[in-house]
């Protein structure tokens, strides 16, 4: 048999053992912000990495996840190594899936970070192992996942990890989630976060509504500026106001407010002409004596935009799903973030959402498809299997 036939027969033979472990990790609950979780994925895929004779080790952080890194060999900057990427942590706090966790039905798995992003973590073992039972040795194949991709890094230095741990590659598959309809992304926009706190002055509603300054009431009225800076079909920037908190009871005038607010970039030149305006509505007091000041949690940096290299990368990828017949693959520009963005401020090409097909991430109605297991690691298999020189 060749590579190819041997490679395809490890996946068939190993389709149910993989299918249970990702419905394993999916069992974990692991929200960024509860590391025990997160740290329980992390050991329990080292320890099959370690028994597939992986060289495996556990990057540690104080305030984050732990991060995973498993290679078939020592990458250098001139082995041409392919990267396989995925993120172990999810966005659902723990208990807001009651039991089973997991659930199975029509061919589709629902749970806590089945689709985003555990089922690609999965595909991406299932790959390594396959290659590595074909005897494929044409270049070595590194596992990165992390423990902190939803809230970017926030409170550890992954990304110069995720940097570091890039160099040497020639290509990058990161096995996020992907669309149901087969599409992949070229291009990811930017992110910044943000949070704007209000202070109003509280007062008794009913003996006192003149002494009282509402947070709340300023708060509205910047979340309709903030939102008016929304131009999907121009610019492609987005803003949401996702979150807000305030007040102490009804009958009491409230003096403080936060709100939580998310931008997404498609250009770069938008950032700065962006965060000025924001910085506008954030010092304006729509309320008079109502005070607000904003904190940053990240620095927006340029997006992901579509270029050759990514495009030659995808089109690869594609004509390999094509000679399967699985699935018509379709580039795009995403809307959401993800650590491919390192790959390509590294100039390496860079393909997105090659993890399992599915809908409703971050959301209670989450599911992937379950098929999208085995027919995504056999076109990620063949498509490095058939990578050409040209990467390199």
């Amino acid at each position: 048999m060749s590579e190819l036939q041997k490679a395809f027969s490890y996946i068939d033979a190993k389709s149910e053992e993989m299918k249970k472990l990702w419905i394993d990790i999916s069992k974990i609950e692991s929200p960024s912000e509860y590391k025990p979780g997160i740290d329980k994925v992390s050991e329990l895929l080292a320890d099959i990495c370690k028994r597939s004779g992986l060289a495996t080790k556990i990057i540690t952080f104080e305030n984050s996840g732990n991060s995973l890194v498993a290679e078939t060999e020592h990458f250098t900057e001139k082995n041409n190594g392919v990267v396989l990427m995925g993120h172990m942590d999810t966005v659902h706090k723990l208990g807001t899936f009651k039991e089973p966790i997991v659930t199975e039905k029509d061919g589709f798995l629902y749970g806590p970070g089945v689709f985003d992003c555990k089922g690609g973590l999965i595909i991406a073992i299932l790959v390594v192992n396959a290659l590595n039972a074909s005897g494929y040795n044409k270049r070595p194949i590194k596992l990165f996942f992390t423990g902190d991709e939803e809230i970017g890094h926030r409170f550890s230095d992954n990304g110069e990890v995720i940097i570091n741990e890039l160099k040497g590659a020639a290509a990058v598959f990161n096995c996020e989630s992907g669309p149901i309809d087969g599409r992949l992304a070229v291009g990811r926009k930017s992110s910044y976060v943000f949070e704007i706190n209000i202070k109003g002055i509280a007062a008794h509603s009913g003996n006192d509504p003149d002494k009282g300054r509402s947070a709340i009431l300023e708060a509205s009225h910047k979340i309709i500026e903030l939102e008016k800076l929304t131009d999907i079909d121009g610019t492609g920037t987005t803003v949401n106001c996702g979150v807000i908190s305030g007040g102490t009871v009804s009958n009491a005038i409230p003096g403080n407010c936060k709100i939580g607010v998310n931008i997404r970039f498609k250009s770069e030149s938008q950032i700065a002409t962006t965060i000025n305006a924001v910085k506008k509505i954030v010092e304006k007091s729509y309320v008079q004596g109502t005070h607000s000041t904003i904190s940053s949690y990240n620095q927006p940096e340029a997006p992901m935009t579509p270029n050759d290299k990514n495009m030659k990368l995808f089109n690869h990828y594609a004509e390999v799903s094509a000679s399967l017949g699985y699935e018509r693959n379709e580039p795009y520009f995403a809307g959401g973030g993800s650590d491919a963005v390192f790959a390509y401020r590294l100039g390496i090409p860079v393909l997105c959402q090659t993890g399992v097909r599915g809908e409703n991430h971050h959301t209670l109605r989450e599911k992937a498809e379950i098929i999208s297991l085995v027919q995504r690691a056999k076109i990620l298999t063949k498509s490095i299997i058939e990578l050409s020189e040209e990467f390199s």
